[in-house]
């Protein structure tokens, strides 16, 4: 039997449930002004409600940054986690669609023992070091494909986190030959396009980063690409893997602040955080780094994967990233 699905939660993340797919017969929202309207059409309720449907019959998907706090109410319903509610949508989509989300498992130990190169886009990321890379596996993300016009490379993998970069690019990102592994977030913003395999992601927690092992299960994403790119590898068997273009020095980007409401800032041209002048528009919306996580969510993947047998160099040309040892990039090809 099919249960009902009641998505708790009426912002942003609530519209990237994937309504197309799943049937969500109401929302619920603690915000009094927003009961007895609608939210996409569906009528909103109080909470309560929830304590008079039988809790084997309803799966309820938490869908709000307050997903911690939400957790404990449900809680408090007799309701329980990972089986009548969900503390984010990425696994609950695992749980309702798994013909979807199982795809992925086609992926898993795919290139067992075998190194791969995890690309940033800093900076001291070389066109001519990409051309170099066209027989290995690669990971690369976002906006790489400013590259393609000055290489023959393309990457192994495409892989993309950031909203504003998804919104920006759907056409681009459809057109990409290269096998796509995109958080279930972007479903929104992406669509269903080709060689596209979507994975379940939970949100990242700067109080205690876990680095999944498992990503059918979940993925752990958000802070940086590359963490999500290091869990990839980690998933399909990579034994050795470089960073490369992992610069971890933004310039004068304006850094994360959790005093500023804002998490969005306007790309300047003189910034030159990025490989390529073309990059980024003048004035697009890019995220504010927050280089304390993102530093946090190295260490974890560090540990984790050295623990596991996996090696992680850093061949960046240049770099401020002192977590993992570094690697000359040009003595990997001799």
């Amino acid at each position: 039997m099919r249960r009902k699905v009641v998505v708790f939660g009426t912002g942003k993340r609530a519209d990237e449930f994937w309504y197309d797919r799943v049937p969500v017969h109401y929302f619920v929202d603690n915000d009094q002004r927003k009961w007895g309207t609608t939210h996409r059409g569906i009528p909103v309720h109080p909470p309560q409600v929830l304590l008079n449907e039988n809790k084997d019959e309803i799966l309820v998907v938490i869908a709000s940054m307050y997903a911690a706090e939400i957790a404990e109410q449900l809680e408090s319903y007799g309701l329980q986690e990972g089986v009548h509610y969900y503390r984010n949508a990425g696994p609950a989509l695992g749980a309702l669609i798994p013909e979807e989300f199982d795809k992925i498992l086609a992926f898993k130990d795919i290139h067992k023992g075998k190194r791969a190169f995890v690309i940033g886009n800093g900076p001291s990321l070389r066109i001519r070091d990409l051309d170099r890379l066209k027989d290995e596996i690669t990971f690369a993300s976002n906006n790489i494909f400013v590259a393609f016009p000055e290489t023959d490379w393309r990457p192994t993998y495409y892989t993309m986190t950031d909203r504003e970069a998804a919104r920006n690019n759907r056409d681009k990102v459809a057109n990409l030959l290269s096998t796509k592994l995109l958080p279930n977030f972007l479903y929104p913003y992406i669509g269903q396009n080709p060689n596209c395999f979507w994975v379940p992601a939970t949100p990242v927690d700067v109080k205690e980063i876990r680095f999944s092992t498992n990503i059918r299960e979940q993925i752990i994403s958000g802070m940086t690409v590359t963490y999500y790119n290091l869990q990839l590898a980690y998933y399909m068997g990579v034994s050795e893997i470089y960073l490369l273009g992992i610069d971890f020095d933004y310039g004068p980007v304006p850094k994360f602040d959790p005093n500023v409401p804002d998490i969005y800032y306007a790309h300047k041209p003189e910034y030159k955080v990025y490989f390529h002048p073309d990059y980024h528009q003048e004035g697009e919306n890019c995220i504010r780094p927050n280089m304390d996580a993102q530093y946090k969510c190295y260490q974890k993947a560090f540990h984790v994967m050295n623990q596991q047998g996996v090696r992680i160099w850093n061949a960046s040309r240049s770099t401020k990233l002192d977590v993992f040892p570094r690697i000359d990039f040009d003595d990997l090809f001799n």
